[in-house]
């Protein structure tokens, strides 16, 4: 038989109802009911009026807030995952991309479509463990795992924050063990190619933005978010929006880029500099080099328009950029993102040269 339990709570400075019922398998579903209140006094009369109305009996278990009943004092409030999920939306909005929100998203999806939404307190290791096998069994590759686990325990350690928990199930999970995929990189001639390809509309506006990426190192998504208003000519400097560090940085304009500026037709000073394109096109961008890709053998199939930040960075360091310089021209946040690409040097003159010696 079903139970509804019954609980006030303060959530966000104002007082709601939570209904947590009971389902098989341990699954709970809860819902919220506000009571467009932030005074305590009038919160407890409407809740009283409302398990009144409800005919709620005296066998179902009704909680006040923690500091209105002593025997809640050392209690959490429970909490489903996909509610928790839900409280929280509005604050990964405010402080993460859409794309890692979409992965928020796609983590708690998986994780309850597997295993089920249970309050947070009831997941066990076992579950995870249960979680990860299937997952695997799927298909799913260990890496988009390894992330699920990555997300859902930096979830779980919210709930921690927020005091919905005390401990995370998350924290003793071992990850896949996974080797290292190889940077891959475009050649000269392959990236001529593809800015070289004649495009059936606004070609020289898709040149110049192959050309931003090939010469710059930007990411996509900062190269359309560029307005002519973050042009400073008199310090020879490009202003960037950076969303995946949330800060603003400056890259010199060097000749390439020089040229690239030259070819386009400037507007008004608070319009995108790659108009029509803005931050939002970069899918589209995207699928415009695979079909590219497609009509050239001779470039690997799997490249996407972010190999052209790999090749900038893998170019740089071979050329003797310090490590340090390298990472302030492409914005790592951390020195360890920019040493990834030192391995890539291994190859290099003098490093043979040097190998053939006994």
């Amino acid at each position: 038989m079903k139970q509804t339990k019954f609980y006030l709570v303060l959530r966000g400075g104002v007082y709601k109802i939570l209904l947590s019922t009971e389902l098989r398998k341990g699954k709970v579903k809860q819902s919220l009911i506000s009571l467009y209140t932030t005074k305590k006094g009038e919160a407890k009369d409407k809740f009283k009026q409302f398990l009144k109305e409800q005919k709620v009996k005296q066998s179902h278990l009704i909680l006040l807030t923690p500091e209105d009943d002593a025997s809640f004092k050392n209690q959490i409030p429970e909490i489903t995952l996909q509610l928790f999920y839900e409280k929280i939306l509005s604050i990964l909005e405010c402080n993460l991309t859409k794309g890692t929100q979409k992965i928020y998203r796609l983590a708690v999806q998986n994780f309850t479509n597997i295993i089920g939404d249970k309050y947070l307190s009831k997941y066990t290791m076992f579950d995870v463990e249960e979680y990860k096998a299937q997952r695997l069994k799927s298909g799913t590759s260990p890496s988009t795992i390894n992330m699920d686990i990555s997300t859902l325990k930096a979830l779980f350690n919210l709930a921690i924050q927020y005091e919905y928990l005390t401990k995370n199930v998350f924290t003793k999970i071992k990850k896949f063990k996974i080797m290292n995929k190889e940077i891959q990189t475009l050649t000269n001639e392959q990236m001529d190619t593809i800015i070289n390809y004649p495009s059936k509309v606004n070609d020289t506006v898709i040149k110049a933005i192959f050309k931003f990426c090939r010469y710059s190192g930007l990411r996509i998504t900062e190269i359309l978010n560029i307005k002519w208003s973050d042009i400073n000519t008199s310090t020879n400097s490009i202003s960037i929006r950076s969303n995946k560090v949330y800060k603003m940085y400056h890259i010199h304009i060097n000749n390439k880029l020089k040229e690239t500026l030259q070819s386009l037709v400037k507007e008004q000073s608070e319009d995108f500099m790659f108009k029509p394109y803005t931050s939002t096109s970069a899918p589209f961008i995207n699928r415009h080099l695979k079909r590219i890709i497609a009509k050239h053998p001779d470039i690997p199939k799997n490249l996407h328009i972010h190999n052209f930040r790999h090749t900038f960075i893998t170019n740089k360091i071979q050329s003797g950029v310090p490590i340090a310089i390298v990472q302030n021209m492409v914005n790592h946040a951390d020195v360890k993102t920019t040493m990834q690409y030192t391995h890539l040097n291994c190859m290099n003159k003098e490093v043979i040269e040097y190998s053939n010696l006994f």
